[in-house]
Formats: C-alpha cells, sequence, structure tokens
C-alpha cells in the first residue's frame, strides 16, 4: 500500500482506491470538518450590526433674530476679524457682550454725508441706524461695504440679504440683549455739524476746513451754527446761547447771550456739503473785539439734556465734536480779525505762540477715575496730558488711528481716532489734556476678579510715537 499511494495527487487516490476507499476517506474528510470547524457565530461580536446607513443631522438651534444669534453667525465669523472689528476698534465683535454694548445707543465715529445715522443701532428703529446701513451702502464712496474681507469659506455673499433682515428684525424688536431685556430709552445731547462765518449774507472763505475766515477790524458778521438732534427736531431746541471769553477755561455766566432762530440756510459743514444751519447770532464786532484772542461756547438743550454746552470739561474725544471758536486780532496798518473753528476732541488744548522745533509728541500725568470696577456696569475715564512742539497732532480722516490703549490682559492695544489738535499747516507748541472713557470693561477668564493696567501712546501726522505710559493697576469685579 506504502508504494501504491505515493507520488500521487488527491485526485488519484480517490480513482485508484475504489468505492470503498473513496466512501472511507470522504467520511473521514467529513469528520475532520466537523470537529475542526464548529460554528461559533454566534459568540462573536458583529461590529456592523445594520447595513442600513445612517445620517446625523445636527439641527441649528440658533435664533438669528437675537444679538447671541448674530453674534455667532455673522459678527463672529464675520467681522471679528484679525485687524478689523476684533478689539482694534468699535465695534467690538470679540464675544456678545462687547457687540452688544458697541452698538446699541452707541453714536458713531464716522457719519454719512447727510448726517442721517449719527447712532449705530436704536432700537426700534432699522432704518435710521448705521449697523444695517453700513452693510448695504459705501459710507461717502471711500469706506466700502461692510464687512470688507471675508474668509475664503464664507456664505455671506450668497446669504447677504438673510442677515441684513436678520439684523433689521432684531434691531426693530427692540436691540433685546442676551437675557431678552429691552434697553432703556436713550437721548444723545445735540451735536455739532458745522460753524460758517456769514458777512453780508456770504460765508467768508477758508483755505482749508480748519483754516481762518478773516473779516476786517470792526466789521459785524455772524456765526452759523449746523446743529442735529436724535429726538428733537432743531428747530424745537430750546435755551440756545453764546458766550465768549479770553480764557478758554472760564466764561462769565453774565456775558451769555441768546442764539437767533433765522431762516434755514444750506451750507457746507464738517461731514457734508449740504448741512442746514438755522441758529445763528450777529456778532457787533465793533462792541465786542477786544483781545488779541477770544474763544466761543454754546449752550444748547433739547428734550433730556438740559444746557448742554459744546464744547464741556467732560467732552470725550470719540463721542462728541466739539466746537472752539478763536478770534485774532493782528493790529497791523490793515488790521483784519481771523476766525478760526476747530472741530477737536479732547478738552484744554491751548496753542503757543512759539515753535519748539522738537517733533516728538510727550504724554506725561496719567490718572484714572477710580480704581475698582464692576463688570458691565463701571465706566473707565482715563485722563493724561500731552505736548507736541509742532502741533501736529490728530488727523482729518477719522480712519486714521493714532491713539493707542491696550489693556495688558490681551496681545494687541485698542486704537482710536483723534481729530486735529490745531490748524492744519500750522507749526505751534501745543499743550492740553485728553480724557478717554472706556465704557463696559469685562472680565477674560471665568473667575470673579481681574487686575489689569492700561498702556497709553499717541503718534503724530509724521507718524513720531510719543512716550509709553501705564496706569495704577486697577481691579475688575462680576
Amino acid at each position: 500500500m506504502r508504494s501504491r499511494f505515493t507520488n500521487i495527487n488527491f485526485n488519484g487516490l480517490v480513482e485508484k482506491a475504489g468505492s470503498f476507499g473513496y466512501l472511507l476517506f470522504t467520511n473521514a474528510l467529513l469528520s475532520l470538518i466537523t470537529t475542526s470547524c464548529k460554528d461559533d457565530r454566534s459568540n462573536i461580536e458583529n461590529p456592523f450590526p445594520s447595513v442600513k446607513d445612517t445620517i446625523v443631522v445636527f439641527k441649528d438651534t440658533w435664533n438669528y433674530k437675537t444679538i447671541q444669534g448674530l453674534h455667532a453667525g455673522l459678527f463672529k465669523p464675520t467681522c471679528a476679524n484679525s485687524g478689523c472689528h476684533d478689539g482694534n476698534f468699535e465695534p467690538d465683535f470679540r464675544t456678545v457682550e462687547s457687540s452688544y454694548y458697541t452698538l446699541v445707543q452707541q453714536p458713531v465715529i464716522k457719519k454719512d454725508n447727510a448726517g442721517s445715522y449719527l447712532t449705530r443701532v436704536i432700537p426700534k428703529n432699522a432704518t435710521g441706524s448705521m449697523l444695517p446701513y453700513r452693510m448695504k451702502t459705501d459710507l461717502n464712496g471711500n469706506s466700502g461695504i461692510m464687512p470688507l474681507s471675508l474668509e475664503p469659506t464664507s456664505k455671506y455673499p450668497i446669504e447677504k440679504d438673510s442677515w441684513v433682515a436678520r439684523v433689521n428684525a432684531w434691531i426693530n424688536d427692540g436691540a433685546k440683549d442676551w437675557l431678552g431685556r429691552t434697553p432703556t430709552t436713550i437721548d444723545f445731547p445735540p451735536q455739532l455739524l458745522g460753524v460758517q462765518v456769514l458777512q453780508n449774507g456770504n460765508p467768508l472763505p477758508r483755505a482749508a476746513k480748519y483754516e481762518v475766515a478773516k473779516a476786517s477790524a470792526g466789521s459785524d458778521f455772524e456765526l452759523w451754527f449746523s446743529l442735529s438732534d436724535d429726538n428733537t427736531a432743531i428747530g424745537n431746541l430750546t435755551n440756545a446761547t453764546i458766550n465768549w471769553s479770553t480764557d478758554p477755561a472760564k466764561f462769565d455766566p453774565t456775558k451769555e447771550q441768546s442764539l437767533k432762530k433765522g431762516t434755514k440756510k444750506t451750507l457746507n459743514g464738517l461731514f457734508s456739503s449740504n448741512c442746514d444751519y438755522l441758529w445763528y447770532f450777529p456778532y457787533n464786532g465793533s462792541n465786542n473785539i477786544k483781545d488779541d484772542v477770544v474763544w466761543f461756547r454754546i449752550t444748547i438743550s433739547d428734550a433730556k439734556n438740559k444746557d448742554y454746552t459744546i464744547p464741556n470739561i467732560n467732552s470725550m474725544f470719540f463721542l462728541k465734536n466739539l466746537l472752539r471758536g478763536k478770534i485774532q486780532l493782528n493790529r497791523t496798518m490793515k488790521t483784519i480779525v481771523k476766525l478760526l473753528f476747530l472741530y477737536v476732541l479732547f478738552t484744554g488744548c491751548k496753542p503757543e505762540r512759539f515753535y519748539t522745533g522738537d517733533p516728538k509728541p510727550v504724554i506725561s500725568k496719567v490718572t484714572l477715575n477710580q480704581t475698582s470696577f464692576k463688570e458691565f456696569t463701571d465706566t473707565v475715564v482715563i485722563t493724561f496730558e500731552y505736548a507736541d512742539g509742532d502741533g501736529d497732532l490728530g488727523f482729518d480722516n477719522a480712519d486714521s488711528l493714532s491713539l493707542e490703549i491696550k489693556d495688558v490682559r490681551f496681545a494687541k492695544a485698542d486704537l482710536y481716532h483723534v481729530r486735529p489738535l490745531s490748524p492744519a499747516g500750522s507749526q505751534v507748541n501745543i499743550h492740553g489734556t485728553i480724557k478717554v472713557t472706556l465704557k463696559n470693561v469685562f472680565l477674560l477668564g471665568m473667575g470673579t476678579l481681574e487686575n489689569t493696567k492700561f498702556q497709553i501712546r499717541i503718534k503724530d501726522r509724521k507718524q513720531h510715537w510719543s512716550n509709553k505710559l501705564e496706569t495704577k493697576t486697577i481691579s475688575i469685579s462680576k
């Protein structure tokens, strides 16, 4: 048998072994299979219990007609880009809270030419709010339509109309905060849009916006004021008066005289070539011009703000347009009076009558209104003094940001616009005081108390940075 089965394959064995050998082998093979391949499928866990595909759909639960929904879907991904509304300037879209507090009932920094949009968000008035207007319109033809830049994957271009409608719906519903609370109604004080000096019914020419208008000494002229108010018609403003002094810090209340309401005139203004002028004062040059310099101040009231002065000692540079009137008397053979109206965003600027030649600005004596603050409630007021040898502090262009304030908790500083602090083209030594108001400071982390400081510096139009000052440490609590 051994030799018989040598070198033959399985098939040969079946053929040559006969029917008995075939059955024997087959039975042996079946027995082997039965004992070696026991079915234990019931003990193996199937990693794929179902052959049916399962698609998981995540439901979008945001209500995009709320401030938190707008922040999640619009402000944060679309507007809080690096170098934009990420804390570099207002509105600040880093958080829901910062978005709300820098939008609702906050005055705009840059106005439209017609002066129609003075507030970023007016509750229940989307038509009069700057926010939706900026999403559809290139402001003054030189600012672009917001947002200015988008991520490559952004769906905003195809969803723009929906987002504008959602913003309008939130505003018209009362611009409620994240807790559903409607903000308290705010009535902003009157704002100054322009000043013109008229003689014989014609505006006296200026070399530039901040340059002087000239009139012969001893002659009469009229000072006309273009004003705006968010809730009160300009003709219904009350207690409109004017005062002047040789000392800009001291005005004698007994010298206060009433402004007059005239026939409306449409003339150039600070922000527009078509400003309405209604209030004026006839200035008697023969009686009133006695000194080299005379400073003007107007006072006016609306329904809520009584006897509001422009400028006033508490004016903040990023909130209000201030007027300072100056008359210089040149005692020459042809004596003339120079009327110079400076629109500045600071308090206490006093130009010297000499040029020091030192081009680098210097700041000093930084102070705080207090050192303990409650988040989202208290306001930080930083005051510091400045001096500049050639007077080139501040910019005409509202997009030029020259005041840097850094909360040391953040990597980046916030930048703010400062208007020119002296006439364009002049070289005068100036010094004064700037007040900065920071609203709604907040805790950065999850704790209940944090300490921080603010670092401050300012640059001039030649890009010279001043020295850097640091405030005392402040505490912020819940």
